[in-house]
């Protein structure tokens, strides 16, 4: 017997009550079956987790059956949907219309109203007569997430990766008033390379890493901090061509550093800033004078600039746009 004209038949007796024909239920969920008088169709709600089936001629549905083994790609689409209406929000846009959340998201407005719907029912958006915005359960998922991270530990991954990359060692360190100390690093995979050796302390303006810091700090802060004998009693223009270094890593986003103050050590470094925008470790690559000559500074920079960033993310930092900030150069 042919297949479609079997399945006709089976359909017959529906007639717009429930069936538990396991042969029609298996079609349904598979695939759609043409047969010369009916289309069985399986449509999915993936909002409430239920299926319908439709016959063309006769409009049999069974709606609010729970799915089993239910195709897994809509629930996906559905989780990737809701991170886009997450991610929608900003500390520009706190608060958004149904339509700005449509729009920033890339969904319809119906799409966007019924995911936000769901979403208001668990707590993770809120609305009032204004529009839409986080909830409650996101800031109390923040703040789990917050209390468990170990800066240290995430910079560790991004730190082999680097390594690898550019094949250099690279290094995270912490300031600590006018000194940064090297806290982690990984050793370059080529002999005699240049590294950093762990527990190392260095004063804050004589490596990439410092001056990654210092291109983040409020003038007053940076001031403060190069104000020590040390600092003063360089000559002046070694002061003025760090201070350059400085202005150049605030409006690129990373710092290099030629190997002014350390003989045959190099690199390029980014700032990691918290919450608050505050500056507090940086992530370098650390490696000899004449490598840093040959090869792109800038792709090094900008491999670094993204894996700070992935980090701030992660401490709940989103940079707003800092083009055309004015920097104030310190004394010199």
């Amino acid at each position: 017997m042919n297949a479609n004209v079997d399945l006709a038949r089976r359909l017959r007796p529906i007639n717009n009550e429930s069936t538990t024909d396991p042969y029609v239920q298996h079609q349904a969920l598979s695939l759609t079956k043409k047969a010369p008088t009916y289309e069985v169709t399986l449509l999915i709600d993936p909002l409430n987790g239920t299926w319908s089936r439709r016959a063309a001629r006769s409009d049999v549905s069974t709606r609010d059956q729970p799915v089993q083994g239910l195709l897994y790609e809509p629930m996906i689409q559905l989780v990737e949907r809701v991170g886009k209406l997450l991610g929608a929000f900003t500390h520009e846009r706190p608060e958004l219309t149904l339509t700005e959340c449509a729009e920033l998201s890339g969904l319809t407005k119906s799409s966007t109203h019924r995911i936000l719907l769901s979403m208001q029912e668990i707590g993770l958006v809120e609305r009032d007569r204004l529009g839409w915005r986080l909830g409650a359960r996101v800031v109390s998922l923040a703040a789990i997430r917050l209390g468990h991270f170990d800066l240290r530990r995430e910079a560790v991954t991004r730190l082999h990766e680097l390594r690898r990359t550019f094949r250099a060692a690279t290094a995270f360190s912490v300031p600590h008033g006018s000194e940064m100390i090297y806290v982690e690093r990984q050793e370059s995979p080529e002999p005699f390379a240049a590294s950093a050796r762990l527990g190392a302390v260095a004063p804050i303006w004589a490596g990439a890493s410092g001056r990654a810091i210092l291109a983040y700090l409020e003038p007053v802060e940076r001031n403060t901090l190069l104000d020590v004998p040390e600092w003063h009693h360089l000559p002046h223009k070694t002061r003025k061509e760090v201070l350059e270094t400085v202005e150049q890593a605030a409006v690129r986003g990373y710092a290099v550093d030629q190997g002014v103050f350390f003989e045959g050590i190099s690199g390029v470094a980014v700032a990691i800033r918290d919450t608050h925008g505050h500056p507090v470790a940086a992530l370098s690559v650390i490696l000899p004078p004449e490598r840093l000559q040959s090869v792109e500074a800038e792709m090094m920079g900008t491999r670094l600039r993204e894996a700070a960033t992935e980090l701030e993310a992660l401490m709940g930092y989103a940079p707003s746009d800092r083009a055309g900030q004015e920097l104030v150069t310190p004394h010199v």
